[in-house]
């Protein structure tokens, strides 16, 4: 399955470096390369539009939460 490319860490897009925010300090406890191998099979359609990584979709369902 092919998946887009967002490319785009950040919602904002700013040249000088940010402070660090709880959420930040937060994902750098966490193993996203472990939390992303379970996700792998998710959205594994062979034909039809080119879908979003699942774990950016994953991400954004715990902010959302």
């Amino acid at each position: 399955m092919a998946w887009r490319r967002i490319g785009q860490e950040d919602l904002i897009a700013r040249p000088e470096p940010r402070a660090a925010s709880s959420l930040t300090e937060l994902a750098a406890l966490l193993d996203w390369a472990e939390i992303a191998s379970p996700l792998a099979g998710i959205s594994a359609a062979a034909k039809g539009e080119l879908g979003w990584p699942p774990l950016a979709l994953f991400r954004g369902l715990l902010l959302a939460t």
